[in-house]
């Protein structure tokens, strides 16, 4: 086994532990009267516990929460309001998302799915972001009900005594006022690991739009035209793959478009288009592992292998309804809907109806049958139609990707190296140029991580030759590594 210095090996297994906890907390329900107890689900022991409270914020579709790096509840929110973990209103949170379609659904919370989306602030462990959609009442094309803008809001939890409040100077902020879909908003983390891509879609159109998420500012609009044209969009759902690689988005007329994913650039590629089979398309949600996708239409949920040369061939029927009905929600059939991959590595799935239940797939990183699909297997303690809307927020960066800027020369204190590479850009021969106390290892990688080419650098060197005329044109890192870890890297151009 590789042996990583120990300090880095202390700070990755730390950060790994913490970010697994930021979806510990699931406030979920329905519309209800205040006085009406609503349930919700935590992980923190590292399995499903259900518990009910009562509460003000109910939930129609939209549904974002985040806990803090121990598990704990920090807020949440249904589009219309947002609630601290006290359950009381969030301090300054009145109109932080203002909008005629905000105000209609104020008693309720939105009702379109994925409407709202919390992101970790990066580099500042207690701020965050809290885009929303929003619009006013018009119509676009004969159709009416389109939101037509994205703001943002910066949630400081400093304020209010610990319990947190939007900053004065960063309240519904409008990233862009367009005619967009209904929800679909989501989010994937920047190859660097730290920044993030936020992601929303134009309506009547196939058009994405993108927004960057620094430490700093918040870059964009940035557009893409890929996919299907959207012009029927009451339901539908995107996500990103665990690890960033591929984008999926279900829309109401049946269609799945799947991307690939560069988590450098934000741009998408490779479209597959898939016309699904039944009517009612609603939801989607990756396995942990990224192989499989599982898209719910009401009465039937598929499965499709990534790994797969013949994507829309790949697809398997892995349940239909069992005509089973929740006989302590008026005997409501419970079809399929959202869903969401749990911090336990099962994906859960609410009802269309108001029921008490939840469908389980346990194995989802399992072919077929194996993926042990239960339907209305979780008991709730009152009834729900919504699940969370979370991003991956344990993916890391992209180790050797172009754009790996925050790792880039994270020298070891076991080890003294001074290193430079030139020509860069070249065109057939690098001269490495160094001095090491230990022998070391350069190797050079596509922005993919796979390895093009790899020297041995030894101590008694100054310097290496290392030809790349075979490679390729284009964006690479090359990297120094020694007893298993990375300790200095830099990006090369091959241009001819």
């Amino acid at each position: 086994m590789k042996r990583f210095p120990l300090l880095a090996f202390i700070l990755i297994f730390c950060t790994f532990i913490h970010a697994q906890n930021r979806t510990n907390a699931w406030m979920i329900g329905i519309m209800s009267f205040n006085n009406y107890p609503k349930c919700g689900i935590s992980f923190i022991s590292g399995v499903a516990d259900t518990f009910s409270l009562i509460r003000d914020l109910p939930f129609f579709f939209t549904d974002a929460s985040i806990c803090d790096v121990e598990g704990n509840l920090l807020f949440y929110t249904n589009g219309t309001y947002i609630a601290n973990r006290n359950h009381d209103s969030l301090q300054n949170c009145y109109k932080f998302n203002d909008g005629f379609w905000s105000d209609l659904y104020s008693q309720s919370g939105f009702g379109m799915y994925q409407g709202s989306i919390v992101l970790p602030r990066p580099s500042n462990s207690n701020e965050y972001y809290l885009a929303s959609l929003s619009g006013e009442l018009g119509n676009f094309n004969g159709k009416a009900g389109a939101p037509i803008h994205l703001s943002c809001s910066k949630i400081d939890m400093t304020l209010d005594g610990g319990l947190g409040g939007i900053s004065p100077d960063f309240k519904n902020v409008f990233l862009m006022q367009d005619t967009l879909v209904w929800g679909r908003l989501t989010a994937c983390k920047h190859a660097n690991g730290r920044d993030w891509w936020l992601i929303s879609h134009k309506y009547f159109s196939n058009r994405y739009f993108k927004f960057l998420i620094t430490p700093d500012t918040i870059l964009g609009p940035y557009s893409q035209d890929i996919g299907s044209f959207i012009d029927f969009d009451i339901i539908g759902m995107c996500q990103f793959s665990p690890d960033g690689s591929k984008f999926a988005c279900i829309n109401p007329n049946d269609t799945l478009d799947i991307f690939n994913f560069d988590r450098c650039t934000g741009e998408f590629s490779e479209d597959v288009k898939i016309l699904l089979p039944d009517s009612l398309s609603t939801s989607c949600s990756f396995s942990p592992n990224s192989r499989f996708l599982y898209v719910t239409q009401f009465e039937h949920l598929y499965q499709f292998d990534m790994w797969a040369n013949d994507i829309p061939a790949s697809m398997n029927v892995i349940a239909e309804y069992d005509g089973w009905t929740d006989p302590q929600s008026a005997n409501l059939p419970p079809y399929f809907s959202l869903n969401q991959l749990g911090p336990d590595g099962k994906i859960y799935i609410c009802s269309w109806h108001s029921t008490r239940v939840l469908h389980v797939i346990n194995e989802p990183d399992s072919l077929g049958a194996g993926c042990d699909f239960q339907q209305h297997s979780f008991q709730l303690p009152t009834p729900n139609t919504v699940v969370p809307n979370f991003p991956n927020y344990d993916l890391g960066p992209l180790q050797y990707s172009p754009c790996d800027t925050l790792y880039l020369n994270s020298t070891s204190l076991s080890f003294s190296l001074q290193c430079k590479i030139y020509p860069n850009p070249s065109s057939d021969w690098l001269n490495i140029v160094y001095k090491s106390d230990q022998n070391v290892l350069f190797e050079l990688f596509d922005n993919s991580g796979r390895k093009m080419a790899a020297i041995s650098l030894f101590h008694y060197f100054n310097n290496r030759l290392i030809n790349v005329g075979s490679i390729p044109s284009g964006y690479y890192l090359g990297v120094v590594s020694a007893a298993g870890g990375k300790i200095w890297s830099e990006k090369i151009v091959i241009h001819r």
